[in-house]
């Protein structure tokens, strides 16, 4: 299974969206697998593992770049639904979106669009605005993986 993993993901770009100790843990396990990693961050600084960070006015310029995009930010007023319609458009149609920050960082409703329109490859989700998820709508689509969230489990 390693070694599929790393058949998929050599070659590949990973941006990392907020870098704290989580993202710092993830991106050298990104490199081993033979990845390019790309921060992103409102304190743009150098960070072991990463091959270079930008600043988030930077964000859409470099999403074209991008095979993965993975979430890490946490939510704030200043976050909220910060990934949105002109986000997913400025993704390539073949990347994916990787959400384990929290919901409201998201603009569902852009997300949903972007899979229906294909402007992305998938999404792999572990959180979502309102939690337990009722939105019965992404669980339509064959290119969504959703992860059991503790907060998802809750009747």
């Amino acid at each position: 299974m390693a070694t599929l993993a790393a058949k998929l993901l050599h070659d590949k770009t990973v941006g990392i969206l907020g870098i704290g100790v989580i993202a710092e843990a993830l991106a050298p396990k990104c490199k081993a697998m033979g990845m390019t990693v790309v921060g992103i961050t409102s304190s743009p600084r150098q960070v072991a593992g990463f091959d270079r960070v930008h600043t988030m006015s930077e964000l859409t310029s470099v999403l074209p770049q991008l095979d993965y995009l993975v979430l890490l930010t946490p939510y704030s007023p200043a976050t909220h639904h910060m990934i949105d319609a002109k986000v997913f458009a400025a993704m390539k149609p073949t990347s994916y979106f990787i959400n384990v920050a929290r919901g409201g960082v998201v603009d569902e409703d852009a997300l949903l669009a972007a899979l229906r329109d294909k402007k992305i490859a998938g999404a792999a989700l572990d959180v979502f605005n309102q939690e337990p998820c009722r939105r019965s709508s992404v669980l339509d689509f064959q290119n969504v993986i959703i992860t059991t969230h503790r907060r998802l489990l809750r009747h």
